[in-house]
């Protein structure tokens, strides 16, 4: 036989080990990333704010439920289609519950609460910005935007 007719068969092994470490580093490259996003994102999803209504009156929360202040806080509560003006702190220690803003009702106690919401911005222990719309809703908040 030829060199140039023989199959190296040594080498199909080496090349699928090769790949096979490739692709786990990549796995656990994945992984990594991930657990650090969740890390990041827990404190933040342990902080709220929203509108509470009673029969006179609506109230305010602030809440920081983690073990660690958060910093840089500004909410905006918005009742019946206004905004009222932004209230900041420049920290909410840990396991606080604020109630700033008692905002009285209107002569119809029967206002849906699709007209409560509350818009928070606020930074976590590690200086990263959060955004929590008025539906609620947790999302990162780069610095520039």
């Amino acid at each position: 036989m030829t060199a140039s007719s023989t199959v190296d068969l040594g080498a199909v092994p080496d090349w699928i080990a090769a790949i096979g470490t490739t692709l786990a580093f990549f796995v656990a490259f994945i992984v990594l990333l991930l657990d650090l996003k969740e890390r990041h994102r827990r404190q933040a999803s342990q902080v709220a704010s929203w509108l509470e209504r009673s029969e006179s009156n609506v109230t305010l929360h602030v809440v920081n439920s983690s073990d660690i202040p958060i910093y840089k806080v500004q909410v905006t509560p918005q009742f019946l289609g206004r905004a009222y003006d932004v209230i900041s702190y420049p920290l909410v220690g840990p396991r606080v519950d604020y109630t700033p803003l008692t905002i009285p009702l209107p002569g119809s106690q029967q206002v849906s609460n699709e007209y409560l919401g509350v818009q928070m911005l606020f930074a976590d222990s590690g200086g990263r910005r959060w955004k929590r719309d008025r539906n609620g809703k947790l999302q990162r908040k780069w610095w520039g935007h």
